[in-house]
């Protein structure tokens, strides 16, 4: 039996930042992201901190809420951990997102921009919550059987 790690939660989420931080950087998709959303390097300098904030409550909420389905869905296996992470993406981010970035006219580069990171980020959190799990240790049960905390 397990329960949440809330370290494994709180790395992920930190994980969560470190990729998107990186994936809409200069060096990787920043560029064809702006262009698509039809903003300027001078409208990013407005930017306040709400955004960032919000980010990673999001984040930090969703890791909890895969944790928990992880642990209640008695998921054990990483191509487990992976299937249930495409489950949780494929209607969010891979249709409703899509559709309403269609409905603006986002051009499709800013679409798979946003879509894939957030795929690989729920990709990252299958792995990492599914592989780092904290065991529940039964009552006077030998050290051999309680296994690892």
């Amino acid at each position: 039996m397990y329960r949440i790690n809330h370290g494994a939660v709180i790395v992920t989420t930190i994980v969560h930042q470190i990729v998107r931080y990186l994936w809409y950087s200069p060096s990787v998709f920043f560029d064809p992201w702006m262009s698509a959303f039809r903003l300027t390097p001078l409208a990013m300098t407005d930017l306040t901190l709400i955004p960032f904030i919000v980010a990673l409550l999001g984040a930090l909420s969703f890791c909890y809420l895969f944790a928990w389905l992880i642990n209640r869905l008695m998921i054990t296996r990483l191509l487990q951990g992976l299937a249930l992470a495409v489950a949780l993406w494929l209607p969010h981010a891979g249709f409703w997102t899509m559709s309403q970035y269609l409905s603006a006219e986002i051009p499709w580069p800013g679409i798979l921009v946003d879509v894939l990171g957030t795929l690989v980020n729920v990709i990252l959190a299958g792995v990492i919550l599914t592989l780092w799990r904290k065991r529940v240790r039964r009552a006077g049960a030998p050290a051999e059987e309680q296994g690892r905390g």
